[in-house]
């Protein structure tokens, strides 16, 4: 007898729907379209359109992923963008910073991998499962062989009834660094966006004491608030009031994403965008971040880096780099 991923990808339906919660272990797997339950799976898009859909056929529990290793043979890169325009666009988002026309912008990255042989999205998904312990490994699996996939650090926020939790993560260094002042700049913003967002609405709302969390390679700074609903919002809304965090765009978020629509060198699609499930008395969404695309010909890797005063570009770059590296052994 297999694990829940053999049983999912034995599916035969599309789109599949895979989803491991970081803080319970719960495994969550769901497949086709067109289920008569109450429960919601799938993504929304960076630019907030839904791709959420009511499963056929659904299994749930709490066991173990059959380990694999990471095998990704790939005959070349290409980093969108590259790394000189990398560097003159960092210089650019800070000269705007100087001038005041925003605070912080959050610069992503595509490295694109030409792969030498087709990957299992499930082979991939397995070894993440096992490594990345202190985080929610999702997929969404639209079609044969493509898949987004990763290993997220992050949760949007996780709702039972009017109770809410929303969690606040920013600011990166290698584990065993020092989180400096400019690190701590940036995780402050993202806590001032949550509370500025949500304490008009709750008739309770606190935060648990900052704290560093570490992941496979990096550690960020990390709080999460506790907030009690006045009334019920649907989770839709929640998306949209919440989504993009200043983790994920930057601050204030208008003026951030028109830099990004104007200068970003590739669509985002679902990376950094709410992914996870939803029923009326719960839900949990997490941000699609530390991911992958999969396809048969090619593996798109996707990393960002938080630009405020005080970034140097190389460093930044350097970053991304360290937020990839779990997918870049090759054998």
């Amino acid at each position: 007898m297999g694990d829940i991923l053999h049983w999912l990808e034995e599916q035969k339906e599309y789109p599949k729907f895979f989803f491991r919660d970081r803080d319970t272990g719960k495994n969550l797997a769901a497949a086709g379209v067109g289920g008569s339950g109450d429960l919601q799976v799938g993504a929304y898009t960076f630019s907030g359109v839904p791709s959420m859909f009511s499963p056929q056929h659904v299994r749930d529990d709490y066991g173990d992923i059959r380990p694999a290793d990471l095998q990704i043979p790939y005959l070349s890169r290409k980093d969108t963008p590259t790394k000189a325009e990398w560097i003159q666009l960092v210089e650019q988002t800070l000269c705007n910073i100087e001038q005041r026309n925003f605070d912080k912008v959050v610069l992503a990255r595509k490295t694109t991998l030409e792969l030498q042989k087709s990957v299992s999205p499930y082979e991939l998904l397995r070894y993440l499962c096992n490594r990345a312990k202190r985080a929610t490994c999702f997929l969404l699996e639209t079609s044969p062989g493509i898949a987004f996939l990763g290993a997220t650090p992050e949760k949007l926020f996780s709702r039972r009834g009017n109770q809410i939790i929303v969690e606040a993560v920013a600011g990166t260094c290698p584990i065993g660094g020092i989180l400096g002042e400019k690190e701590r700049r940036e995780f402050l913003f993202v806590k001032e966006f949550i509370e500025e967002k949500l304490k008009p609405l709750s008739s309770h709302f606190s935060w648990e004491n900052d704290r560093i969390i570490e992941t496979t390679k990096v550690q960020h700074f990390f709080s999460r608030c506790l907030a009690n609903l006045k009334e019920s919002i649907p989770d839709k809304d929640l998306i949209t009031l919440l989504h993009p965090t200043p983790a994920m765009a930057g601050l204030p978020q208008k003026e951030a994403l028109e830099h990004l629509k104007n200068h970003e060198p590739f669509e985002r699609g679902w990376y950094a965008a709410p992914l996870g499930w939803m029923r009326p008395e719960e839900a949990s969404f997490a941000v699609g971040i530390r991911c992958a695309e999969i396809t048969p010909q090619e593996v798109h890797l996707f990393a960002g880096a938080g630009i405020v005063e005080g970034s140097e570009p190389e460093k930044e770059w350097d970053e991304l780099e360290l937020k990839i590296s779990q997918y870049m052994r090759q054998s």
